[in-house]
């Protein structure tokens, strides 16, 4: 068949082209939603009606968005992640507390966050991090609004952090910052969202386990945090790494054309073009 959306945590769950949602993988605490704790070998249908337009699967939870807007979660519950305003394991779609119409949504391993028709963030789940942004630590078992409102247009989950991008093309993160994730050049962590150094205008971020990555609307990618799994390597995105002092070598053909670097001298990402360190942002 033929596939429009899929997502892979533990588990992988995809939306075919005629709405139909299909998990398979693990399904130790129910995230496959078929009503069983049966690990599948094969795509299988998530119980009950409906066609669907979004999925985000990620590690032991899953949640869904129906076409007609509405917004589901099911598997493991442990801090509220399934944000039904209780930490009861559920093995099929459950709807999310408070209703309302959603557009996207984004997992992480103990928390999810969801963007609704009118723009508006909300997240819940374990807050240990200040992963949800509403300026606290507080566990929250239904969707709680991100602090600042504004209006939003991505959302992504890492595993203690949290990035989005507002409609004005702007990239904010918040959460743990312990390996510089967040992104505004320090490791403080932030229980708000904060704006991510440099400004810029930006279309895509993904927050992965400890790193971030994203794209200008120009087209440039960069990634921060974490370079421990090889996230930050040229050969999957250009590196904001942090650097002071003396730098890096960039001209034609010693350098690295794409090369990206944080300094730290000047609070500005610099872009190698093979001739010299161009400066990016403010």
């Amino acid at each position: 068949g033929v596939w429009k959306k899929v997502d892979i945590g533990g588990h992988s769950c995809g939306i075919k082209s005629d709405g139909t949602l299909l998990c398979w993988g693990y399904n130790w605490s129910g995230q496959l939603g078929d009503s069983s704790t049966t690990d599948r070998l094969i795509p299988t249908a998530v119980s009950g009606a409906g066609t669907w337009t979004d999925v985000a699967a990620a590690y032991e939870h899953t949640c869904g968005i129906k076409t007609d807007g509405s917004l589901w979660c099911w598997g493991y519950n442990s801090g509220g992640r399934l944000g039904d305003g209780t930490t009861t394991q559920r093995l099929i779609p459950t709807a999310v507390s408070g209703g309302g119409t959603w557009k996207q949504v984004s997992n992480a391993k103990f928390n999810t966050c969801a963007i609704k028709t009118d723009d508006t963030l909300w997240c819940w789940g374990d807050n240990s991090s200040g992963r949800l942004g509403d300026g606290t630590t507080t566990q929250r078992l239904v969707p709680t609004a991100v602090s600042g409102g504004g209006t939003w247009k991505k959302v992504t989950s890492g595993l203690s952090h949290t990035c989005a991008i507002k409609t004005d093309d702007t990239l904010w993160c918040w959460g743990s910052n312990s390996v510089g994730q967040v992104g505004d050049t320090t490791t403080t962590q932030h229980l708000v969202p904060t704006q991510v150094s440099g400004g810029g205008s930006w279309k895509d971020v993904t927050a992965s386990w400890q790193s971030t990555c994203g794209v200008f609307v120009s087209g440039q990618a960069f990634c921060w945090g974490s370079n421990q799994y090889g996230a930050l390597t040229a050969t999957e995105a250009s590196a904001p790494y942090r650097t002071s002092g003396v730098q890096p070598v960039c001209s034609n053909p010693t350098g690295r054309a794409g090369t990206v670097l944080y300094n730290a001298d000047h609070n500005t990402l610099q872009y190698c073009d093979s001739v010299g360190w161009v400066r990016i942002g403010k």
